[in-house]
């Protein structure tokens, strides 16, 4: 690749890709435990479950996400890790990552939805801007998916390796196509019961009816899962050759695949 990509910013005191995406998990980290201790003292609800499990989880899952690329940012190389074609949707992506964790919190004080509400102009805007946001986040985990892809020397490669880059792409596509999937619906839930409050404990996944949050789940945490897998597969010195991680990543989108379709199903991940 040419053009500007590899056209390295001005080196005035400016974070790096990596500190970039180890300030955004402090971050995220941060809230966390006034958000739990919320969730324990404020008795109120949303659709069933208490306002602020969706901030916790989200918080959550947003410090993993960012926390993945600051540990797999030394994977890639230099040249890549200075060029703009990095660095930018780094940025990007902490910003959204903020904005979006700051916007969850304010509407779960305030008693209100943060997804699938459009029921002000400026909630609808801001759900379609979070939209935006997401797409930032996952761009940014393909770029660095790709980055080390293309920084990893045939002669060193190892599982580890290929699952951090099947890992963060992967993620990266199956997470678009379900939550750009469940974006256009009027909410997570397939089937007759359409309340959160029957739902497993802490993860809130419905045990009623169909859970699209349960596919959405599985295809973002592709980007810590296939890595692990990878590095259990050094770690044991495996010789599977180079069919074993193309092999598990097949599989893994298989079953999230399976994940998917049951809960068009409507048919809950646990029914109970």
């Amino acid at each position: 690749m040419s053009l500007t990509a590899f056209v390295p910013a001005p080196s005035a005191a400016r974070l790096s890709p990596q500190q970039i995406a180890i300030a955004a998990t402090g971050a995220m980290l941060a809230p966390m435990l006034p958000t739990a201790i919320a969730v324990v003292l404020d008795p109120r609800l949303l659709n069933g479950a208490s306002l602020w499990l969706k901030p916790l989880h989200f918080q959550m899952s947003l410090a993993i996400h960012m926390g993945t690329l600051a540990i797999l940012m030394p994977f890639v190389s230099h040249r890549w890790r200075e060029s703009r074609f990095v660095r930018w949707p780094m940025l990007a992506a902490a910003f959204s990552a903020m904005v979006e964790m700051v916007y969850i919190s304010f509407q779960a004080a305030r008693g209100r939805a943060s997804h699938f509400n459009e029921s002000t102009d400026l909630e609808y805007s801001a759900y379609l801007l979070m939209g935006i946001g997401a797409i930032a986040l996952v761009v940014a985990s393909a770029v660095i998916g790709i980055a080390i892809w293309r920084s990893t020397p045939a002669n060193r490669s190892s599982f580890f390796r290929q699952g951090a880059a099947y890992g963060l792409i992967l993620g990266s596509i199956l997470t678009l196509l379900i939550a750009g999937y469940l974006g256009g619906l009027k909410g997570h839930l397939i089937g007759p019961v359409q309340s959160d409050a029957f739902g497993l404990p802490f993860l809130g996944w419905s045990t009623r009816s169909g859970d699209l949050r349960v596919p959405h789940f599985f295809a973002t945490h592709a980007m810590q899962v296939l890595p692990v897998l990878g590095l259990i597969a050094d770690w044991r010195g495996d010789r599977g050759g180079s069919w074993l991680m193309p092999s598990l990543t097949t599989i893994y989108t298989l079953a999230v695949a399976a994940f998917f379709a049951q809960a068009m199903a409507g048919q809950p991940l646990i029914p109970m």
